[in-house]
């Protein structure tokens, strides 16, 4: 059975909530995963309380959280205990950083680009999505992309392909 709901017209009516972004290989939750949930190593968090410093921490060991919020270490490099896992401080408030030795965890250059070439086509294209061109002259005919992105944007991103062997 269909039931037939009528949507009333008003300002402001409708909420509309989009993320999104690149999530580093290794980001969990932004907060801290907490009640005995499994940790990798090499997991990073923003731990939105017991952090007077907002600092970012990495799983030096593996394991399962402790069932209660640990008071995180403020001192960069310094580490806390939470169940079977060990949290080190980063030294950073944010993620993506910069780290004292130099290296980042920020996207790379042509990353972004390839990014920012793909967003600019989308916002381009919304009046006639996938619309490549329109002849006019009598007659008219319109050609579509067929691709999902641009090959500018795929010879990019090609780099950063990672294949793995299947194994029989």
């Amino acid at each position: 059975m269909y039931w037939l709901t009528r949507f009333t017209r008003a300002a402001q009516n409708v909420q509309i909530n989009y993320a999104a972004g690149y999530a580093l290989p290794n980001q969990l939750t932004p907060d801290w995963p907490g009640g005995t949930q499994a940790v990798f190593f090499g997991g990073t968090i923003i731990p939105t309380s017991n952090n007077a410093g907002g600092f970012a921490y990495v799983a030096t060991r593996g394991g399962a959280t402790g069932a209660s919020r640990p008071s995180f270490n403020q001192s960069a490099g310094g580490t806390t205990a939470d169940g079977a896992i060990v949290w080190a401080n980063l030294g950073v408030t944010a993620i993506p950083a910069t780290f004292p030795n130099g290296l980042t965890t920020a996207l790379p250059p042509d990353l972004t680009q390839a990014c920012i070439e793909l967003v600019g086509l989308r916002v381009r294209e919304k009046g006639h999505i996938g619309q490549l061109s329109v002849g006019m002259g009598g007659e008219q005919t319109i050609q579509y992309v067929r691709t999902s992105m641009p090959a500018s944007v795929e010879e990019l991103l090609q780099t950063y392909r990672q294949v793995a062997p299947v194994m029989n």
